[in-house]
């Protein structure tokens, strides 16, 4: 049966669990939002306090004022006036050790956080942005075991992960609210950032600097897993794509070969080695297409193929408006990419 689709049809696709994944500092994955959390806590109970006094130094000042029975003359009232001075006076200091005491914590939390984790060899992934979607390289120390993915970060529980940071357009910023503060990406510039997860969980994360029409659909998911686990789809990401096993499946590989996807993606072990969109090696075992805006199935791979722009305008991919038969094909070979 031909796949032929439209932006219309994408909005009935099957919710994303990971959607309802609170992005928030509140439901820490790791020891870096913990402390984070703590501080927000920390803020909130102490500007409550404050609140709760001032409105009951309000309330008494009201309260006063009503029981006189005849609002006092205003004359010369010296020792009224030292009296309010003084009342200024303590509250300009007060306010003042207040603050310093908010800074004192926030330093505090932030040297916490600015420290590597403590824990085996970290994790190294390198980040690169795009507009409007992610690059994960994952580098290793043993030469030929780096590899590329996008849109989809996988961690080890437990495991200190150091992130470099850089963009080749345009300010992106990093944000994965449950587990780290977020961190810009700069073009021509590489930064880093360290964090540890403690639950295994998928996370949403999400570009959190503005940077373009699409900054809103430029999300990603982080897998955290066991270390087994883990350690299992880093060997199946090394390798190179599976050969197609059927005629249907070969006949898709030649389709991508002879269009427009051989210029811009890359296929591991095929002829297709382009860095100007995601690579494809592994595209199937991904959960999420576009920017983690669609769940990665067969209808809307089909639907994202023959016309990104109706779903994600400004996207660089163009539409391709392949014959039924074609389509089908490379359908059939991209479900194969595991």
């Amino acid at each position: 049966m031909p796949y032929r689709f439209s932006a219309l049809c994408l909005w009935f696709a099957p919710a994303q669990p990971w959607r309802n994944n609170m992005q928030s500092v509140l439901n820490p994955g790791g020891p870096n939002e913990t402390i984070i959390q703590h501080l927000f806590w920390f803020f909130f109970a102490f500007c409550l306090a404050a609140f709760v006094l001032l409105i009951v130094y309000m309330s008494i000042g009201m309260a006063r004022h009503q029981r006189q029975a005849v609002p006092a003359p205003v004359f010369a009232n010296p020792e009224g006036d030292q009296k309010g001075r003084r009342g200024v006076i303590g509250a300009v200091v007060a306010s003042t050790l207040a603050l310093f005491l908010l800074l004192a914590a926030t330093v505090r939390s932030s040297k916490a956080n600015s420290s590597p984790p403590a824990g085996p060899d970290p994790v190294t992934i390198q980040l690169i942005g795009h507009q409007w979607w992610w690059q994960v390289n994952y580098l290793s120390r043993q030469p030929g075991h780096d590899f590329t993915t996008a849109n989809e970060i996988h961690l080890p529980v437990g495991v200190p992960i150091h992130m470099l940071l850089t963009s080749v357009d345009v300010i992106h910023s990093f944000w994965v609210p449950s587990l780290r503060g977020k961190r810009d990406l700069l073009p021509g510039y590489q930064t880093d950032i360290w964090f540890r997860v403690k639950k295994p969980l998928v996370y949403r994360g999400q570009c959190a600097q503005f940077c373009g029409a699409e900054h809103a659909e430029m999300g990603f998911l982080v897998v955290a897993e066991s270390a087994a686990k883990y350690h299992r789809w880093l060997l199946a990401q090394r390798r190179p794509a599976a050969a197609p096993a059927t005629a249907l499946q070969r006949e898709g590989q030649q389709v991508f070969l002879t269009h427009a996807c051989i210029l811009c993606h890359t296929i591991r072990g095929t002829q297709a080695g382009s860095n100007e969109g995601p690579d494809l090696t592994h595209l199937a075992s991904r959960k999420t297409i576009g920017g983690a805006i669609l769940v990665n199935d067969i209808g809307n791979l089909g639907g994202w193929i023959e016309n990104p722009q109706s779903i994600k305008p400004g996207v660089l991919m163009p539409p391709n408006p392949l014959p039924p038969q074609q389509l089908t094909a490379l359908l059939a070979y991209l479900e194969h990419l595991r």
